[in-house]
């Protein structure tokens, strides 16, 4: 299967602060607090590749499109907030 996502839209809500470093330097800090990212169905490409059953697959192609929509958005903000 091969999937190619050619736009996603992301918003993020950034904290700031500082912190000090181990050599008691005073640095900035950016932190995530909330990030939401939006994938539009229509900008996400789903190929099936190999035998017959791929082409029974196929029926459920929109069904895994959104299920893959759904991972990679959730994969994403839960990177950008720990």
């Amino acid at each position: 299967m091969d999937v190619k996502i050619s736009g996603i839209s992301l918003d993020l809500q950034l904290g700031v602060s500082t912190q000090t470093l181990s050599n008691g330097n005073i640095v900035p800090a950016v932190r995530v607090l909330h990030s939401n990212v939006n994938i539009p169905r229509n900008s996400v490409s789903i190929r099936l590749h190999g035998n017959y059953l791929v082409e029974a697959a196929e029926l459920f192609k929109d069904l895994v499109q959104n299920l893959v929509i759904g991972r990679v958005s959730n994969i994403i903000n839960n990177a950008l907030t720990k």
